[in-house]
């Protein structure tokens, strides 16, 4: 009989201890990670627009050469240099001054109206002022 009670009661550890190991394998699984919003996805370069095929004439659109313009980068796919000139300047000026002067005095006490005098050996050490 208390073989058979013991029995129930580990069954029931036991049946506690899987369902706590299923639940912590079940949180495993959950995926919280962030969607990511695709306005904010990174921007496609503009593809570059083919030329248009020559007939074999004398004056061709596509490969002409401007002598009076300047060379700008205005096209897609053009290569821009940024030069950015940075000026820093900083001071820091600091001064500290520490100071600290003690007294200590002590005036002899007055026990009841007089002044008791500790050099002198006595038998009464209080001594009238």
């Amino acid at each position: 009989m208390l073989r058979l009670d013991s029995w129930r009661i580990n069954m029931k550890h036991m049946i506690r201890l899987l369902i706590l190991s299923c639940l912590i394998m079940v949180t495993g699984c959950i995926d919280n990670s962030a969607k990511r919003d695709p306005a904010y996805s990174s921007v496609r370069p503009v593809p570059v627009p083919v030329a248009e095929q020559t007939n074999g004439a004398i004056f061709d659109t596509g490969n002409s050469i401007a002598l009076f313009e300047d060379y700008r980068a205005r096209r897609v796919g053009d290569i821009l240099t940024v030069r950015l000139e940075e000026k820093t300047e900083a001071e820091k000026e600091t001064e500290t001054i520490i100071k600290k002067t003690n007294s200590n005095g002590l005036t002899n006490p007055t026990v009841f109206g007089t002044t008791p005098l500790f050099d002198l050996p006595s038998v009464l050490p209080l001594a009238s002022t």
